[in-house]
């Protein structure tokens, strides 16, 4: 009988879906949803996403991914009493894997199963506006780190003021034309709205606004999430600002770095508005070949394939 793994994603419901992904994979453990909170027996091993949610007085063996970004970059999650708080951390940013008990580990992007729901968008592809962009809005709060980016989105949406564009969301204003709607799977913003909801509606879009929780040239190294899949599974060009070394995880020809405009979105608007159509079709082609052949190493299952590996050889 395997050992189980109580994986516990961002909410149950993402915990479910990523699980039922996982299914026929030839894992070493039985992985098993961590939200339904009994069933464990001493030798199991309990894993989280989020770093600071570990489970009191548990005698689980315990592992925490710091798959979020700025929060769990801080000392008091990353540095001190490690070994106290759990057995083994994984982290995407190599400046921490140097801490004790602390492996790399980088973030997934998208799904398999996928693959053939973009061929059917490539087929039917009609773009009804230029820019889109799935994300609730995250102005900045106090005592945030400077390395927090959030902000861009509400910069990104004034800058399209009178543009063909489209953005969902929770926290927007609703008289703003440009509002589609929050639009979330059965209504639930703890749902996975970062795998379905949100990649259907960039189906529409010509280019897709990607931007990531941190931006920063320290702590935002690997931490590459799902969003700039949005816009390459939607047959659109992302736009991307995160990951301080995206150009050596993805090819630089498959998206529009808004550094090369030092993030001013009324350049990089206008250069998307003005692109020829060759130039365009040549980003989606590359997009194309990408996703067929390299981009196989950032699915879900290859995570999860790489987190039991982990998990096999530390426990």
């Amino acid at each position: 009988m395997k050992r189980k793994v109580f994986w516990k994603s961002w909410s149950q419901q993402e915990s479910a879906f990523e699980l039922e992904n996982i299914k026929t994979l030839p894992l070493n453990f039985e992985w098993v949803n961590g939200y339904s909170g009994n069933g464990w027996n001493v030798e199991d091993i309990w894993l989280t996403t989020n770093g600071n949610e570990y489970l009191y007085g548990a005698r689980l063996p315990q592992v925490s991914w710091f798959a979020e970004s700025f929060y769990y970059l801080q000392p008091q999650y990353c540095i001190y009493d490690t070994d106290k708080r759990f057995n083994l951390r994984l982290h995407f940013n190599p400046n921490f894997c140097k801490q004790q008990n602390t492996k790399p580990l980088s973030i997934f992007g998208w799904w398999n199963r996928e693959l053939a729901i973009y061929e059917e968008t490539v087929k039917n592809k009609k773009a009804d506006f230029t820019f889109g962009m799935v994300l609730g809005k995250k102005p900045p709060k106090q005592g945030q780190p400077p390395c927090y980016f959030g902000w861009i989105r509400d910069e990104i949406v004034k800058a399209a003021v009178n543009r063909s564009f489209r953005y969902y969301g929770y926290g927007w204003s609703h008289e703003d034309k440009n509002y589609g709607g929050e639009i979330y799977m059965n209504g639930q913003r703890s749902s996975p709205i970062k795998f379905t909801d949100a990649r259907n509606l960039m189906t529409k879009a010509k280019f897709v606004f990607a931007t990531e929780n941190t931006h920063d040239d320290y702590y935002s190294m690997n931490y590459m999430t799902e969003k700039i899949f949005h816009g390459f599974l939607a047959a659109a060009v992302p736009i991307y600002a995160g990951a301080w070394n995206i150009g050596q995880m993805i090819d630089p020809s498959l998206f529009i770095d808004m550094r090369k405009f030092d993030y001013d979105l009324v350049k990089i608007m206008d250069y998307c508005e003005k692109m020829p159509e060759n130039e365009y079709q040549g980003y989606l082609s590359r997009i194309g070949d990408f996703l067929r052949k390299q981009g196989q190493q950032f699915t879900g299952e290859q995570t999860f394939m790489r987190l039991d590996r982990i998990l096999c050889d530390n426990f």
